[in-house]
């Protein structure tokens, strides 16, 4: 038995995504104007924290990085003199 569906899906062709673009735009226009200054000062607190915890942990595994190799040659070095 087959059933039918009230709602059909269609691909979105050409016609349609100026369409979904301005919905799209409209809808973040909205929550733009909805955002007061403390919104707007915590959102970029935020982003910096963000920012600042993935600089960081970049950095921070690059040093980590440097750190085992110096390990591996100074190990190395320990056991020529052997």
């Amino acid at each position: 038995m087959q059933t039918t569906h009230p709602i059909e899906i269609h691909p979105i062709n050409m016609t349609d995504k100026p369409s979904i673009i301005t919905y799209i735009a409209g809808g973040l226009t909205g929550l733009w104007g909805m955002m007061t200054f403390e919104h707007i000062v915590a959102i970029t607190g935020i982003l910096i924290g963000v920012t600042g915890l993935a600089v960081n942990t970049y950095y921070k595994h690059k040093q980590d990085k440097r750190e085992q190799e110096r390990h591996v040659r100074f190990m190395q070095s320990l056991h020529r003199e052997e």
